[in-house]
């Protein structure tokens, strides 16, 4: 089983329209006929048509990519190739005491939606934050002690032992709250843009999420404290709450503190702009605010719309959506990214507009 997806996407950029458009295939694999026993695999494969080379200085405030010589230009152009790949391919083994999970699978952490400062392994899309993440290479282990009270450990192996992966949760219950105390350690690349240098750090995170229910609101925090071997530490912290109107609107709101991003704007460097856009950070701006509702229209079309804030210099996206349920597996989506802020702000006008249309059929 799988499904087939194909999109197209708009941008003006600049005073030019530019479009692009991608045909996604995926393959799912799944056997369950030996007792206690999964094995499950994933293959994507990516064709890419339109305009396919972007070059990131094209997005950035004009004092920022001015300090470019035009010689490193191309050092800064991105290219979508067509791609194949095993995105996931594990084996799952249920025990009587606990599960082990081998291969390349999915590692997604934490209660928040939009961010996840317990993460170190994926970081979101804010503008399209519940696409799906790619598979890791590990070993998974989960232990439940009583229905109450649970363990997990995972291993990515990397070179050695000191550049490989390791994280520990210990989760538990208590009242109407799910939580769990967690702890990750593995390298994490921080580039310098200006002299294109890659640094390598051990990366320790120390933290915990909560989710449960407040007063007939769904409500859920994440913090992360962040050791670093060859930079100054730092911490993120994430609060959101949810609820459904007798209608059926959705409301959902998130609030999320990254100290390693800045407050002021003005101090907006290279390095910012492009550990954004490398996902080496998940924000420019150090506090941000996620505003999302969802609204049926009909029983098909569901209306919604994401306003994406940065507390820390006033900036804003609005990014609306319709979802239309044309059968049981046929899904369209439209959704469009319109930036408000001045030039240098997380969200400026000047990085333009787009808007994307996707189909997906299951089959």
């Amino acid at each position: 089983f799988g499904y087939y997806e194909p999109q197209y996407m708009g941008v003006i950029l600049n005073d030019e329209y530019s479009q692009s458009f991608s045909n996604k295939l995926r393959i799912d694999l799944q056997s369950t006929e030996i007792e206690n026993v999964t094995f499950a695999a994933n293959f994507d494969y990516i064709t890419y048509h339109g305009r396919t080379d972007w070059n990131l200085l094209e997005f950035f405030p004009d004092d920022i990519s001015d300090q470019v010589p035009s010689i490193f230009y191309p050092l800064y152009n991105y290219k979508y190739d067509d791609t194949l790949f095993l995105d996931n391919a594990y084996l799952k083994m249920a025990f009587s005491k606990f599960d082990l999970t081998l291969g390349k699978q999915q590692i997604s952490l934490g209660t928040g939606y939009a961010w996840n400062p317990t993460d170190l392994f994926n970081v979101k899309d804010v503008a399209d934050p519940t696409y799906e993440q790619p598979g890791h290479n590990a070993a998974r282990l989960d232990i439940a002690f009583t229905s109450r009270y649970s363990a997990t450990a995972i291993y990515l192996p990397e070179n050695s032992w000191l550049d490989s992966g390791k994280f520990l949760k210990l989760g538990g219950k208590l009242s109407h709250f799910d939580y769990s105390l967690l702890f990750i350690e593995k390298q994490w690349q921080l580039t310098d843009y200006t002299s294109l240098d890659i640094n390598y750090s051990k990366r320790r995170l120390y933290g915990g999420d909560i989710v449960g229910e407040l007063f007939g609101l769904g409500v859920w925090s994440e913090y992360g404290f962040n050791t670093l071997e060859h930079h100054s530490d730092f911490w993120e912290i994430l609060f959101g709450m949810d609820y459904t109107l007798d209608n059926g609107t959705y409301l959902m709101a998130e609030y999320f503190h990254n100290e390693l991003a800045k407050n002021d704007y003005r101090d907006y460097d290279m390095n910012d702009w492009l550990r954004y856009f490398a996902a080496e950070s998940r924000t420019i701006s150090r506090d941000n605010l996620y505003l999302y509702f969802d609204f049926p229209l009909t029983d098909l079309i569901h209306c919604g719309n994401s306003t994406i804030i940065s507390l820390s210099d006033g900036s804003f996206s609005l990014v609306p959506t319709v979802t239309y349920n044309l059968s049981q597996n046929v899904e369209i989506n439209l959704f469009t990214g319109i930036n408000f802020g001045s030039e240098g702000k997380a969200f400026s006008s000047n990085q333009g507009y787009s808007g994307i249309l996707r189909f997906r059929v299951y089959f």
